[in-house]
């Protein structure tokens, strides 16, 4: 069989193992799974929706979806949604979530490349299966997630989802945290 070239690999799979290898650097320099620090709670201006019906889904949720859509993105604008859904998924265990239940996926047009890491003896490992895009999003419609697109920075809340969408103007890093008064924070700006 002959050798796969670095440019042979699609690059949702590419994705995928990016997310999954930032989940498990922070497992092990975290140690596993604890809360963050408490932090005051502040939201963007750039946010509509019900934020606080979706803060409350995610904290009482025990399985999360992040979905990422890539789909007619070039290398340099996909690279923004990669950056956003990376963030999201290390936040999953700063909740004290089990990172075996962080569902991740990559869309782009019909194809989903879908991921989730697992948690057995101490070790976090990773497996990448290839779908369609109707499979991945009947799956993640079951549960709280995070869809996220190249746009103009702007997240829109639902009870269920958080629809955040990152450009060429996104700097920062995508992520929640939860705050003293036990209320979640997120940011992705």
């Amino acid at each position: 069989m002959p050798e796969k070239k670095e440019s042979d690999i699609p690059l949702p799979i590419v994705a995928v193992v990016f997310v999954a290898f930032i989940v498990l650097l922070y497992y092990l320099y975290y140690g596993g799974l604890s809360p963050l620090p408490s932090n005051s709670n502040q939201t963007g201006t750039n946010m509509s929706g019900n934020i606080q019906a979706f803060q409350a889904s995610l904290l009482g949720s025990d399985e999360m979806g992040i979905m990422m859509n890539v789909t007619g993105l070039d290398t340099n604008r996909s690279r923004y949604v990669y950056a956003c859904g990376a963030g999201l998924a290390g936040s999953w265990g700063k909740l004290g979530k089990n990172v075996s239940n962080l569902h991740i996926y990559v869309i782009e047009g019909d194809n989903c490349t879908s991921s989730s890491p697992v948690v057995a003896e101490g070790s976090l490992s990773n497996a990448t299966e290839s779908r369609t895009s109707s499979e991945c999003a009947a799956e993640s419609a079951g549960m709280v997630s995070f869809d996220i697109r190249y746009g103009p920075g702007y997240s829109i809340f639902t009870d269920r989802t958080a629809y955040i969408f990152v450009d060429e103007n996104f700097d920062q890093e995508c992520s929640f945290r939860t705050s003293g008064s036990s209320q979640p924070v997120i940011t992705s700006d």
